[in-house]
């Protein structure tokens, strides 16, 4: 049986690009509150860092060097499926083929999906 995972700051990450998609008019209102009820119920099955995100601020950061700031999120994504493919297969999924690539130069033990839009 499968488990889906993601760092806490997942939530975050969602709500700031929903509001800059209602915000920019490529969601409507309607769409956008569509997006937040989806979002909640995925939610209520991925599972978060027992230990919260403050687990892996070390790793994150080694992760995001030689990257932008904009890659910080993306860095505890790693780091936590670093985490997770110690006890077996992980795979991450993702719409950002830079994850990919970071993961790529950087994390060798973290397959990386990269999502149609």
């Amino acid at each position: 049986m499968e488990e889906f995972y993601a760092p806490n700051v997942i939530v975050p990450k969602f709500l700031h690009i929903a509001c800059k998609k209602l915000d920019e008019g490529s969601l409507n209102v309607a769409q956008y509150e569509t997006a937040i009820e989806d979002f909640n119920d995925y939610m209520a099955v991925i599972l978060t860092p027992p230990a919260g995100d403050a687990a892996f601020v070390k790793r994150a950061s080694e992760l995001r060097t030689g990257y932008g700031c904009s890659r910080t999120s993306d860095a505890i994504y790693l780091a936590l499926a670093e985490e997770l493919a110690r006890n077996g297969n992980v795979e991450l999924l993702t719409f950002d083929i830079g994850m990919v690539n970071q993961a790529a130069r950087n994390s060798a033990a973290v397959k990386v999906n990269l999502l149609p839009v």
